[in-house]
């Protein structure tokens, strides 16, 4: 069973933006509110600055600004989402876990690590430092491998994006949506997830 991290299991709300922002700025972007980089949760980074027009080296200076903020403060302003803990106590008990993240796998180590939920995943599957691997499928077949390539057909992605869904699909697997993270209105619809549920009591009923 795989996870996504940012709006699935903890909510980065602050630490993201803002670290965005500041990243922006840092390239001669000025965004005045961190609340209109909002959408940048969940996406390989890369890409949310080539959305905004940053490209090339200046995209290479921009990440790690970005990083640089958000390792030292961004990965803290952070927090678990409610019943999230138990969940995954629950689910664990005879399945095994794995996250599946487009953020830095070094990031998405510290921030498990930090909120005490690193010890109930057997493998943690992130963005390579290099952007080779940011894609959301990528990231998934990563997953799986580092799981010992089990049988697709007994894996499910549980995220609040359509690139968590759209990754899944890719490697064959089922998907449930979360609808109290990220996604821009109407995107879960679009994507057509296996699975949509709207609280974490939901998505323990689902799995149990």
């Amino acid at each position: 069973m795989l996870f996504d991290l940012d709006g699935t299991l903890t909510d980065p709300r602050v630490g993201i933006t803002v670290s965005m922002q500041h990243a922006l700025a840092q390239v001669g972007v000025i965004v005045d509110d961190p609340d209109e980089l909002v959408w940048c949760i969940g996406p390989p980074i890369i890409d949310n600055f080539a959305r905004l027009g940053v490209t090339g080296d200046r995209a290479l200076q921009a990440v790690a600004a970005y990083r640089d903020r958000y390792d030292r403060l961004g990965a803290f302003e952070n927090a678990v989402f409610d019943g999230i803990a138990e969940l995954l106590d629950e689910v664990g008990e005879g399945r095994t876990l794995a996250v599946a993240t487009s953020k830095a796998e070094a990031a998405a180590e510290m921030i498990l690590e930090h909120f005490d939920l690193r010890r109930r995943f057997a493998f943690v599957a992130g963005a390579s430092a290099d952007h080779i691997r940011s894609v959301k499928a990528d990231i998934v077949a990563y997953a799986l491998a580092g799981l010992g390539h089990p049988d697709p057909t007994t894996v499910v992605l549980v995220g609040d994006r359509r690139h968590d869904i759209e990754g899944a699909r890719l490697r064959g697997i089922a998907s449930i949506a979360v609808t109290w993270g990220y996604a821009q209105p109407g995107e879960l619809e679009a994507t057509e997830p296996d699975l949509v549920v709207d609280t974490v009591a939901q998505l323990r009923s689902v799995l149990a």
